[in-house]
């Protein structure tokens, strides 16, 4: 997985062209990897080549497509199409990760997803893959809500 910084729009942070500080975490899923890769002869390479945009622009229609199911096509103003069309020059002020959310859990859900309201009326997705396996959630602003909204309960 990714670890990002939050989103530039919630630290309100000076606009910028250039990526932030991003690290790939690894992650095993299988208790036996030492054997496995001892019957590889112990030594094991793979590039891995990642492209931030195309996979923060995956993150964003997540989000999105969740408060569209939840709120409705008209229930808030969206800030995701450009990213979501790969057009947005800086996807990291839209998608991020909150550094005191670490991600872990006793559920045993794969994926989690929740919307929540933030300051100013920025309507927030917390979109967190693989949460069995405690990968850190990202998080996303999704869009603006209108001024009297009120966000059902999940």
């Amino acid at each position: 997985m990714i670890d990002l910084p939050p989103p530039a729009l919630l630290t309100f942070s000076p606009v910028t062209d250039m990526y932030p500080e991003m690290n790939v975490r690894l992650v095993t899923v299988q208790q036996d990897i030492a054997d496995r890769l001892a019957r590889l002869g112990g030594n094991w390479e793979q590039e891995i080549i990642i492209n931030p945009t195309m996979f923060l622009a995956v993150i964003a229609k997540i989000a999105h497509s969740y408060a569209v199911a939840k709120l409705g096509i008209d229930g808030f103003t969206p800030d995701l199409r450009d990213l979501i069309l790969l057009q947005e020059q800086r996807p990291w002020h839209y998608v991020g990760a909150d550094p005191n959310d670490s991600g872990a859990n006793t559920d045993t859900d794969l994926h989690k997803i929740s919307l929540h309201v933030g300051k100013q009326g920025l309507l927030l997705a917390r979109v967190q893959l693989f949460a069995n396996f405690h990968m850190r959630p990202y998080s996303v602003v999704v869009g603006r809500l209108p001024s009297d909204f009120v966000l059902p309960a999940e």
